[in-house]
């Protein structure tokens, strides 16, 4: 039998095209079926990628970490710091800016209840209306500014208090800025000139964001509401 009629036996019967391929058959077998010269086959064998490797992690070279280094601590006694104990001094240097007319704004957290049994229901009450002593700084009045809408203008932005007294403990600035209300009773910041100037506009404010501490103060960002007081206290 010649090659052709082996290779075509061997197709027909089953026989694995891949060994034939192997030995070289199917080339002849086209060659003889089509007088076209056989075409070479590339085996081309598969080989599993290269395992990732590990980053090399370089020995730090010095030979004290501070995690290891013994002469680094917490601090033993830090209400005995010397940034603790100036705290007393540091408000009164502001009240000393206070008394020279240098704090324009008084800063107030007020608290309004409603008679109606829950907010904006009923008559408004101011319940309780505490002032941060010494008044701290306020900066960035003039980013409040105004918006139009369909009912008039009204003032949209952010100021910052800071220069808050540093012996505020953190439960101290909680009770300035109430969370925990009645259902009946809101909570906001108002800032009012010191009237030197009359009666002056109240301007309404809530918190951004938690209180910062820093050395000698706390600071607070604060966001323009709507509903101002009147100039006489009353709430809207």
């Amino acid at each position: 039998m010649s090659s052709l009629g082996q290779a075509t036996l061997g197709i027909c019967g089953g026989g694995n095209a891949l060994a034939l391929a192997t030995l070289g058959l199917v080339p002849a077998l086209v060659g003889e079926a089509s007088d076209v010269p056989p075409l070479p086959i590339e085996v081309v064998i598969a080989r599993p990628a290269p395992a990732p490797r590990e980053p090399t992690k370089m020995p730090n070279p010095r030979p004290i970490t501070p995690d290891r280094d013994t002469d680094l601590h917490r601090n033993p006694r830090p209400s005995c710091s010397l940034v603790e104990s100036f705290a007393g001094l540091v408000d009164d240097m502001r009240q000393m800016e206070v008394d020279l007319g240098l704090r324009y704004y008084e800063v107030f957290s007020v608290v309004v209840r409603w008679s109606g049994g829950e907010r904006d229901r009923g008559t408004p009450t101011v319940i309780s209306e505490k002032p941060f002593l010494p008044v701290p700084e306020v900066t960035g009045m003039g980013n409040v500014g105004r918006d139009l809408r369909s009912a008039g203008n009204v003032r949209r932005g952010e100021i910052w208090l800071r220069k808050l007294s540093p012996r505020y403990s953190e439960d101290d600035i909680v009770l300035l800025f109430p969370r925990e209300l009645q259902s009946n009773e809101e909570h906001f910041i108002e800032v009012r000139g010191d009237a030197r100037d009359g009666s002056t506009v109240r301007r309404r404010f809530h918190i951004a964001g938690e209180p910062e501490r820093k050395p000698f103060e706390w600071q607070v960002r604060l966001i323009k509401q709507d509903e101002d007081r009147t100039r006489g206290g009353q709430p809207r």
